[in-house]
């Protein structure tokens, strides 16, 4: 018998059961050590699964983690679940909550109306700004207070006007379409702007920390 899920279509938009075309269990094992000779064992699984939409006939790959030590009250095991593709959520633990999940709900919704996409996109830049503490004027004012602050270099202020042009665009509600790649390049464009604000400065503190550490060490041999 097939099996099928009742699953969100990040595709299409429409909540459907869906056919499992392709599984596969990947499980590890490994033991932990409880006393001096005595071990426990312990499994990993992470089960991938590839689901078929009968509406657009996209795929949607999911994967379902668990392992053998977590369990709910009820006995049966604690399993968490992610969606692999289509991309829908960030590893941006970087990024502020709320702009993190605004960017977010534009990834959840591309593909199924690129124009609220677009005016998600906007929202992430107003947030931003307002996070920098910039919260006077129109986007284009603030994005250029943004760029005459030093936050956002002149490639990316540029990046971040076409990013609010579109976003005008959609919220007006201009007769234009909004492609599928027009929609994937401004993900792309908020992204690295997001990445050049926010990631940046945390990657260059670890290494100016990571530098310190090595040659406080160094100078430390040398004394001796």
């Amino acid at each position: 018998m097939e099996k099928r899920e009742v699953m969100f279509c990040y595709h299409c938009g429409n909540k459907t059961s869906m056919d499992l075309a392709v599984e596969h269990l990947h499980r590890m094992s490994d033991t932990i050590k409880i006393g001096p000779d005595d071990y426990y064992p312990v499994t990993f699984d992470d089960n991938y699964c590839i689901f078929i939409c009968p509406v657009c006939y996209n795929s949607t790959i999911k994967k379902v983690h668990s392992n053998s030590e977590d369990y709910d009250y009820d006995g049966s095991p604690l399993v968490t679940e992610e969606i692999l593709y289509p991309k829908v959520e960030l590893s941006m633990d970087y990024l502020p909550q709320g702009i993190q999940k605004s960017y977010e709900a534009a990834l959840k919704v591309k593909h199924i109306d690129n124009a609220i996409s677009a005016l998600s996109l906007r929202r992430t830049l107003e947030m931003v700004c307002k996070d920098k503490g910039v919260t006077k004027g129109n986007l284009y004012t603030k994005l250029k207070k943004l760029s005459e602050l030093g936050i956002l270099p002149a490639i990316l202020d540029e990046m971040a006007n076409v990013l609010k042009d579109v976003g005008n665009a959609a919220a007006h509600a201009d007769d234009i379409e909004f492609s599928d790649i027009m929609v994937e390049s401004l993900l792309e464009f908020t992204e690295t702007i997001l990445e050049y604000i926010y990631k940046l400065p945390v990657k260059l503190k670890r290494v100016q920390s990571q530098w310190l550490a090595e040659t406080t060490s160094e100078e430390v041999v040398t004394e001796k």
